[in-house]
C-alpha cells in the first residue's frame, strides 16, 4: 500500500512528496527491488539523474531477473544522450 501511495504522488505531479515517502519505504525495506526502482523513477523526474542511476543499478542488483530495472537504466542513459551506455545495458 505504501508503494501505491508513492506511485500515486508521482502521478499527481508531487514528486518531492513521492520521494520522501519512497525514501522512507526504502529505509524500511531496502531489499525490495520494486521500491528501489520507483525511488529511481522519482529521482529521474526530479532531475537527479545520478541518484536515479544508483537506484536503478541497486534494483538490478537486487532482482537481476527482472527487466524493468535494465529498461529504466537504459532509458535514463538514452535521455541523457548516452546512447552507447544505454545500448550496453540492454545487451
Amino acid at each position: 500500500a505504501k508503494l501505491g501511495i508513492g506511485r500515486a504522488l508521482l502521478m499527481t505531479a508531487r514528486p518531492q512528496d513521492a520521494r520522501e515517502k519512497l525514501a522512507a519505504l526504502v529505509a524500511e525495506q531496502p531489499k525490495d527491488a520494486e521500491i528501489v526502482l520507483w525511488l529511481g523513477k522519482v529521482d529521474q523526474d526530479l532531475g537527479k539523474a545520478d541518484l536515479a542511476e544508483v537506484s536503478y543499478r541497486k534494483s538490478i542488483e537486487l532482482a537481476p531477473e527482472r527487466f524493468d530495472g535494465y529498461l529504466a537504466l537504459s532509458q535514463l542513459f538514452f535521455n541523457e544522450g548516452k546512447n552507447d551506455e544505454g545500448a550496453i545495458v540492454l545487451k
